[in-house]
């Protein structure tokens, strides 16, 4: 009996070319589940009695990621649980076993036809040491460590050519291959994923990702336009692109590609991105949708190690199950979910702090708190090394908030009350209140206004926040005092008081911010160029420096007086 299964571009061209490796970068509504079904099915089929690895960061983010993931791709190609494959239990004693023997079946997906693939954390150290497997893949590895999944998953990857290898009986080409997929990495943490791509230009001579934006450009013109003439004009344009960046694989049998939702439009629809455009912030819809590449910036003003600095645990996943949240979609924006209790970051009986940055084109809210030890999920993040003699404060960035004036006061009203409804557990209800000095001046075109501080304090009060008002002393620092500051906490020298950490699915623009902030140099000094906050800039208001100075201003008055006594002195501002 034959089965038609519709494909769209993306699937099919995975299985034509039928790769050793692939590495995918997509968006959301790609048909991936379906990509990985069909490679799991391959290797499956053409590799009995082989043990697939899947590395994940956590188990908890494995279970609610990559392991549904590869389930739900099972039954898509007619694979029965319980019926011809078992999750999490020892298989039937008349069932074939694998050549790769494992002793728990905990994390583990076993086939009637001897074929396993088990789930490896990374943050329990060696736990793929020792272990031989077929194929590798892994889901979302924007989340991966590189060096654990590149030094540690990737040399399990060997034995049995005797069984797959050249000349053997199942002779496969997909042993020893990998399949990474990922939607498209907004931070340096996940940016090691393009190295699979370099071949394109050092090869073909194809810059992929800088066509592949050219791409994502025209179909938002695409989705803007009524026009029918101008509709095919742009389709037109974005055909002729793709025909300069053809599917290719490199000397090894890597394919590397890039895809989002216009590749699956038969099945979607044009309807589905609109209204997806309609309900995602501008950078959701960019990056989940239309997989937009965001470049890299040099030169950074904040040495921000993605690793270090920025941890994904800060969900209490078990929670978020119970509340059916269980997606990478529901795990990654902020703008998912409001309200703390899935917050494993956030401690309702300390205070809270906040700064914001009033301004004309955005205004914001940087949220933290303060402890004096390590969260230990944060210390447990892949790679890290906890301080164990460090006794300073452990600065937290558990969240943000932003809104876009409309010429009104409306806008301080809003981000306070969201704000208000977000903590409304709180139970101790003091709040750090850091001023903006450009909000206290008032507006020029209203009579009788009040300043942006006063109104969010008053309405922070009326909520019942206990607001205790801080302030730097003296004027604006220098902007090479600023970034001497944080090169002293972000290198974590013994002498600096405080350590910072920043929640990477909360305070995703925050994170952005800081990475897209250039160091310029002119007049022998060096300083934060700001020219992403001009309204020509083309930088959308969220994604410029305006956070990162939300988070300088909070950082600087509280420790930038403590910073200078023991780093004696700071460099002066002229370097002549």
């Amino acid at each position: 009996m034959e089965i038609n299964i519709p494909v769209n571009r993306i699937q099919l061209l995975c299985k034509v070319l039928s790769p050793r490796n692939l590495v995918l970068v997509c968006g959301r509504a790609t048909g991936k589940s379906w990509i990985l079904g069909q490679r799991l099915d391959e290797a499956i089929r053409l590799m009995p009695r082989c043990m697939i690895g899947m590395p994940v960061k956590t188990f908890g983010v494995g279970y609610t990621g990559t392991f549904q993931t590869m389930l739900s791709a099972l039954e898509k190609f007619g694979y029965v649980k319980d019926g011809n494959y078992v999750v999490n239990r020892r298989p039937p004693e008349r069932w074939e076993d694998s050549y790769g023997k494992i002793e728990k079946y905990e994390n583990c997906i076993s086939v009637a036809n001897g074929c396993k693939m088990a789930m490896f954390s990374q943050t329990e150290s060696d736990n793929m040491r020792g272990v031989n497997v077929d194929k590798i893949m892994a889901d979302e590895v924007l989340l991966l460590s590189e060096q654990k999944l590149l030094k540690v998953a990737f040399p399990t990857n060997r034995g049995n050519l005797e069984h797959f290898g050249k000349g053997a009986h199942h002779a496969c080409h997909l042993h020893h291959g990998f399949d990474l997929t990922t939607s498209m990495p907004y931070t340096r943490e996940g940016r090691w994923v393009f190295k699979f791509a370099e071949y394109y230009r050092e090869k073909f001579g194809v810059e992929i990702m800088q066509l592949w934006n050219r791409i994502v450009h025209l179909q938002q013109q695409l989705l803007d336009t009524d026009s029918p003439k101008q509709f095919a004009e742009c389709w037109n344009d974005i055909e002729e692109i793709r025909r300069q960046m053809p599917p290719r694989l490199s000397d090894d049998g890597t394919l590397f590609y890039v895809a989002n939702a216009f590749d699956n439009l038969a099945n979607i629809g044009l309807k589905y991105i609109k209204d997806q455009r309609d309900a995602l912030t501008n950078l959701e819809f960019l990056i989940e949708i239309l997989n937009l590449y965001v470049e890299r910036v040099e030169d950074c003003f904040y040495n921000l190690d993605e690793q270090r600095h920025v941890y994904y645990t800060g969900y209490d996943v078990k929670a978020m199950e119970e509340a059916g949240l269980t997606s990478h979609a529901e795990l990654g924006f902020s703008g998912k979910i409001e309200s703390a209790r899935f917050d494993r970051d956030y401690d309702p009986d300390r205070p809270l702090e906040i700064a914001p940055d009033w301004g004309s084109q955005i205004s914001l809210f940087v949220v933290c708190q303060t402890y004096g030890l390590e969260l230990p999920f944060v210390a447990a993040t892949p790679g890290y090394v906890p301080e164990a003699e460090f006794r300073g404060d452990y600065l937290y960035q558990i969240n943000e908030f932003f809104a876009k004036p409309d010429g009104s006061d409306t806008v301080i009203d809003d981000i306070c009350n969201r704000f208000c409804r977000y903590y409304a557990g709180h139970r101790t209800k003091t709040l750090y209140y850091y001023r903006d000095r450009y909000g206290d001046h008032r507006n020029p075109n209203v009579v009788n206004s009040r300043s942006y501080n006063d109104q969010a304090i008053d309405i922070l009060r009326r909520n019942g926040w206990n607001v205790v008002a801080k302030v730097h002393r003296r004027g604006e620092p220098p902007m090479s005092d600023k970034h001497l500051l944080w090169q002293e906490i972000l290198s974590e020298r013994p002498s600096c008081p405080v350590r910072f950490r920043i929640n990477g699915n909360r305070c995703r623009y925050t994170v952005i911010s800081m990475n897209n902030a250039r160091m310029v140099y002119g007049g022998n000094v060096f300083k934060k160029d700001k020219r992403s906050e001009k309204p020509s800039s083309g930088v959308l208001p969220e994604e410029a420096t305006h956070f990162s100075d939300a988070i300088d201003k909070l950082v600087w008055t509280k420790y930038g007086d403590s910073v200078g006594k023991k780093v004696r002195p700071f460099v002066r501002t002229s370097m002549g």
